[in-house]
């Protein structure tokens, strides 16, 4: 990192004035000494110069204080990085900061000069993509990629905390039906209507996920086989007991479901819980509309 020498403090704040981001200086222990117009606006600060940390507007500058030299996070360039602001009034933005020792010549102490970029906006945007690419557009659940990412974290879980971890699959009944029947914006409505009712049914810890047409998942950490049949009997008469209102006419819809138990590991890979509840959800559609809620233990290799 260069040094620059023969810095004149009155000369470096007309030149911070003219950056186009916020700048700000700082002496060796992070307490700010100057900032141009632009750091004060982003830092809600009434005046230009003050006697604040750095850290009481970036949290982890202020943990990285409390165990290293402020001089050393500079000159490792760890400060140079996307950061959580909180301005003087508490709200939080996003910024990229930039830092570079400096020379202070007139008391001879080193000082260093912090650039911040608000990038608050791109860093929601790219929350919003992110979120997109894991939520089902028509029912706003989750999606399969979702499923994907985290089901390997429940089987951990399961393994550390000792839990059942059981892998569920819901479908509605006779969907083709009514598609065939009364449009596929009906359908629509009775996915959305079906996923609403679900999630209000599951617990905080389960995830639930729209698999694909009108298939669900829900996974589960139980303590016992009862447990799983307790929330998917739940979850099945919640469905059933409130129809979807057409206008003057009321849709019951009635759900099948086949649910695999078992501990990652001893009975097989959460995929393989996810393909034996699917045979078990195939098994209680052969056995006709509203048929029984099927929940096995799937047993080792």
């Amino acid at each position: 990192m260069t040094e620059l020498v023969n810095i004149d403090c009155s000369a470096l704040n007309q030149t911070l004035d003219v950056f186009p981001d916020a700048a700000l200086s700082c002496d060796e222990a992070g307490r700010i000494l100057t900032c141009n117009r632009e750091a004060t606006h982003l830092l809600c600060m009434r005046s230009a110069s003050s006697d604040a940390c750095l850290g009481s507007f970036l949290p982890t500058v202020a943990e990285w204080l409390e165990s290293s030299s402020f001089l050393d996070v500079v000159r490792s360039g760890g400060l140079d990085a996307e950061h959580q602001l909180v301005d003087s009034t508490g709200v939080e933005r996003q910024v990229w900061l930039r830092s570079r020792l400096l020379a202070r010549t007139e008391e001879g102490k080193r000082l260093v000069l912090i650039t911040l970029r608000d990038v608050t906006s791109r860093a929601a945007n790219e929350h919003r993509l992110r979120q997109m690419a894991v939520t089902d557009d028509l029912t706003g659940l989750h999606n399969r990629r979702y499923l994907d990412s985290v089901i390997a974290l429940d089987a951990e879980r399961s393994l550390r905390y000792g839990y059942l971890l059981s892998c569920a699959f819901i479908d509605l009944d006779r969907f083709k039906r009514i598609n065939d029947e009364f449009g596929h914006h009906v359908g629509d409505k009775a996915l959305v209507h079906v996923a609403s009712l679900l999630k209000s049914g599951c617990r905080k810890i389960d995830t639930l996920v729209r698999w694909g047409g009108d298939e669900f998942v829900v996974v589960s950490l139980v303590r016992e086989l009862s447990g799983v049949r307790i929330l998917l009997e739940r979850l099945v008469n919640a469905v059933r007991s409130r129809p979807l209102a057409l206008g003057d006419m009321e849709l019951r819809i009635e759900l099948s479901c086949g649910a695999s138990v078992g501990v990652p590991g001893p009975s097989g890979s959460a995929s393989d819980l996810l393909e034996h509840a699917d045979r078990l959800l195939r098994r209680g559609k052969e056995m006709g509309r509203g048929g029984p809620v099927i929940v096995e233990m799937l047993q080792g290799p």
